[in-house]
């Protein structure tokens, strides 16, 4: 996962805004008419083509997401408003998130701008939320079919909103343990295991620094991951250097 707040202070995204704006016939709450693929240049290069959610890579001709879907029965309101779009690959915007936005409280649904204040979504939205204050990584094997994966998990001693918000998001995407899920097709068996191959190595450096923050284990992490700089374009790597993970195997 991918902290995208940073994102709003970018000079692309700043660039494309400005554009936006420009072309904007009224507030974006009063209209459907605007062009939110402005965004998508600004998007790829900020995320480094990964997808905010699941990391896997972007395209030009994935998805610009209206996170609170623009559908006529749910948020039509938030079609042209900039706040409400994120970058996300097909398989995250198309397959799984699809018009699914679950809420806390259903009831509180809002139907204008003004009615967002009472609204509490149970999914994550990278480009809003602080993502560290609400997963952590995990290294398992799969129960159910002993596959080596790196799934996201709820941050341990989180409180018990933050987690239905946390493991909502998880399930939705299908991200997580696949032994928790119902349906073992919901989870995205290849693209975790590929997660682990790339990152396990330099987990088990980062565990080792943890456990003992000498100068050698220091130096010895930041060789590693040096040794690979193509990491560096993962989310996931901020999670291993703040030592929010576990190697459950």
């Amino acid at each position: 996962m991918i902290n995208m707040r940073p994102i709003y202070l970018d000079a692309s995204f700043q660039k494309a805004l400005q554009k936006f704006h420009k072309k904007l016939p009224q507030e974006c709450y009063e209209t459907t008419d605007c062009e939110w693929s402005l965004f998508k240049k600004a998007f790829l290069k900020f995320s480094k083509y990964k997808c905010p959610i699941c990391e896997d890579r972007v395209r030009r001709y994935d998805d610009i997401d209206h996170f609170r879907p623009k559908e006529e029965a749910l948020y039509p309101f938030l079609k042209c408003c900039y706040q409400n779009y994120i970058v996300m690959c097909s398989e995250c915007n198309r397959f799984y998130k699809k018009s699914n936005f679950p809420l806390l409280n259903p009831t509180q649904k809002a139907t204008s701008v003004v009615e967002l204040k009472n609204e509490k979504p149970l999914l994550v939205n990278p480009m809003h939320d602080d993502i560290f204050e609400l997963f952590q990584l995990e290294f398992i094997v799969s129960n159910k079919n002993n596959k080596k994966m790196l799934v996201v998990a709820p941050k341990d001693g989180i409180d018990d909103e933050s987690r239905q918000k946390a493991q909502a998001t998880i399930e939705l995407y299908g991200i997580g343990n696949c032994d928790d899920n119902d349906k073992i097709d919901d989870c995205r068996i290849d693209l975790l295991e590929n997660h682990y191959d790339q990152f396990i190595e330099l987990a088990k450096r980062a565990k080792k620094y943890f456990e003992d923050k000498t100068e050698r284990n220091r130096v010895l992490l930041g060789k590693k991951i040096k040794e690979k700089p193509s990491l560096e374009k993962y989310g996931f790597v901020e999670f291993i250097k703040k030592g929010q993970f576990k190697i459950a195997i």
